[in-house]
């Protein structure tokens, strides 16, 4: 009899409702999983009869970590690869500069890296989207990892053109997946030699700041980053939930059809 109360205990939700449960917390605009998960559990329990308490869920979700990580590569596999890709880097610090000799939780794991946004202690987030807002592949590496190492592993079987800051600067890469049919366009600096850029190339050149508002938003309203966790795969499943929160949506930003037909 309790070995069959365990069982069901263990059971008490499904490894989907686990994952509904994750995104629409990263839908929800509310910072703090916990506030999420106290203040709408009356609710939340309308949907999931069996849901435990906010302790138990959060051993619990830990099941549906791999199940998430492959959700998520199938959202970016089905998204159009439509020739036109902006690729860019965020940071996802794991506590504030002033605990990092304090923190162990990521001790080996997590370094310190520096952006345009200055030091941090953690992770980065590499990005490649549409023209639509979609997110087409992704990678995170160590927060000291350079942008440019993980492009060529990012790009594959992509075709097309695919615009970046000046960080990306590398004439061996870019020369590299000119072979494999991808054409790597960045603004030149000072120092180099001035070239003409035709009209359509030029338009979405000016326009490469819309991967920083796909990070804005996932930063700012699917709370990708979060810095209290109590464990490294809880983490990790914040940032795929967070990920998938954002493949979901039905407006993303974008360059707009319109416009770009009258390039």
């Amino acid at each position: 009899m309790i070995g069959k109360q365990i069982l069901e205990r263990k059971d008490c939700l499904k490894t989907s409702e686990i994952i509904t449960i994750l995104i629409l917390f990263n839908s929800s605009n509310i910072t703090y999983f916990k506030y999420f998960y106290l203040y709408n559990y009356h609710t939340l329990k309308e949907y999931f009869p069996k849901l435990p308490s906010y302790k138990r869920f959060t051993k619990l979700q830990q099941k549906a970590f791999i199940p998430l990580m492959a959700f998520n590569r199938y959202l970016l596999r089905i998204a159009n690869r439509t020739g036109i890709y902006f690729i860019d880097s965020t940071s996802i610090p794991v506590c504030r500069n002033q605990r990092i000799k304090k923190h162990k939780l990521f001790q080996g794991l997590s370094e310190r890296g520096k952006t345009s946004m200055g030091w941090f202690y953690g992770f980065k987030l590499h990005l490649i989207i549409n023209e639509m807002g979609e997110l087409i592949n992704l990678q995170i590496t160590k927060g000291n990892v350079s942008d440019i190492k993980p492009v060529e592993e990012l790009s594959n079987n992509l075709q097309g053109m695919m615009f970046w800051d000046k960080g990306y600067l590398s004439k061996e890469l870019k020369e590299k997946l000119n072979l494999k049919g991808l054409n790597l366009i960045t603004k030149i600096r000072r120092d180099m030699k001035n070239y003409l850029i035709p009209k359509q190339i030029s338009y979405f050149l000016q326009r490469r700041g819309i991967i920083e508002t796909v990070i804005g938003d996932l930063k700012d309203f699917k709370s990708l980053i979060h810095s209290k966790a109590r464990s490294s795969t809880n983490f990790f499943m914040n940032i795929f939930s967070s990920i998938c929160s954002y493949q979901l949506e039905e407006r993303k930003p974008s360059l707009g059809l319109k416009l770009r037909l009258e390039i």
